[in-house]
């Protein structure tokens, strides 16, 4: 099958860790081993078209600028799609929800389209109690709800977002988890070893630093950690969001900690390999999340069998069976997270990697997954 894959982050850009980025490179991947064609259409930060051929089956179209606005991406988008339409017998095309950057598309085009839910802008204001991200959110949140409303079908990553479309908009989504290649992920780690940067015993927060993230909750609990384990640093990976005007999360967790202040380390930026390495050194991994979709953070930690403690919603409770590959907790109920970090942190608790990984093989290896996806594809067509 020819199949176009929109993503409005470039799967291949290095600068771009994004979930939705990385959710297409591991589809894109597994479709391209499954002897599909993979078409991505994709935004990129230097003008103009081109087009990137990264293997016999995988192509990457670059529409325009990644400074675009939702109402001009999908209109790109559909430019991009009727010219390979012109080339190419396309069977089937996906687009993500978010944004509605496949609206045009599946307006206009007669070709099979799904959309597939990372997760809705309507239910992040939700989780940020009403807050806006956008001056247009009310379009952006219709053009969504509409493109999804139109597509043939849907995918949702995780069983609890599925069941959350289909309560607040009646819609019923087929349940495919986020893929990932296990043996790739490990392979790219051996066969690239970096150089640390950062030594000694962590725990490490990777996302972007922002109140739905749980950053707020991990904060608290450093200064209760760093009496039981005062060597212990906090990493957090990622870039640095606004938390009250003139004051950043970077700026809140410091000044909240100012006593251990030589234990915290801000990343950035990591690129894939870098993340790697600070995954595969860290003591443990913990993603605080109010609410998660189906985190690739969680996804590919498990998958190189690191010790990982995840808030118990969304797709986390779905990769996670606690205390066997991994630690779940609320982030609502007051001491739970610095009690499943002190009981990760306990080596007599430490988790064995390799079924950790077995774990992740077993369900959510893209061996797994690609096949049950486009079989649900060849059912639509």
């Amino acid at each position: 099958m020819n199949i176009i894959l929109l993503s409005s982050e470039n799967p291949y850009d290095a600068q771009n860790n994004g979930g939705i980025g990385t959710y297409t490179r591991e589809m894109a991947e597994g479709l391209a081993n499954a002897n599909n064609i993979v078409h991505i259409i994709t935004l990129e930060a230097n003008k103009g078209q081109k087009t990137k051929i990264f293997s016999e089956n995988i192509n990457l179209h670059i529409a325009g600028s990644s400074g675009l606005s939702p109402f001009e991406t999908t209109k790109v988008f559909l430019a991009k799609i009727n010219e390979l339409i012109r080339q190419y017998k396309v069977d089937f095309i996906e687009s993500p929800e978010w944004m509605g950057q496949g609206l045009d598309i599946v307006s206009n085009v007669s070709i099979p389209f799904s959309t597939r839910f990372h997760t809705p802008l309507y239910l992040i204001e939700r989780i940020m109690l009403g807050k806006k991200l956008y001056s247009c959110q009310e379009e952006i949140k219709l053009m969504e709800k509409k493109q999804s409303m139109q597509s043939c079908f849907t995918t949702s990553p995780s069983k609890d977002l599925g069941e959350i479309i289909q309560r607040d908009w009646g819609i019923l989504s087929n349940v495919i988890p986020n893929p990932i290649d296990v043996d790739k992920i490990n392979h790219d780690y051996v066969k690239n070893p970096l150089e640390p940067q950062v030594y000694g015993d962590y725990i490490l927060y990777i996302g972007r630093l922002e109140l739905r993230k749980g950053v707020l909750e991990l904060s608290k609990v450093v200064k209760d950690i760093m009496k039981d384990f005062p060597t212990i640093k906090f990493v957090f990976c990622g870039r640095n969001s606004i938390y009250r005007r003139p004051y950043t999360f970077k700026k809140m967790i410091i000044d909240e900690n100012l006593l251990f202040k030589s234990n915290l380390i801000f990343i950035e930026h990591a690129t894939y390999l870098e993340k790697l390495t600070l995954i595969k050194n860290a003591k443990v991994i913990v993603q605080p999340s109010l609410w998660e979709n189906f985190s690739y953070v969680t996804l590919e930690s498990l998958a190189l069998g690191a010790t990982v403690i995840a808030s118990e919603f969304g797709g986390n409770k779905e990769m996670i069976e606690h205390s066997n590959n991994g630690y779940l907790f609320n982030p609502y109920k007051k001491g739970e997270l610095k009690k499943r970090l002190i009981e990760a942190l306990d080596d007599e608790c430490k988790l064995k990697p390799e079924i950790v990984i077995q774990s992740i093989r077993d369900k959510f290896d893209s061996k797994v997954v690609i096949p049950m996806y486009q079989k649900l594809i060849e059912s639509n067509l």
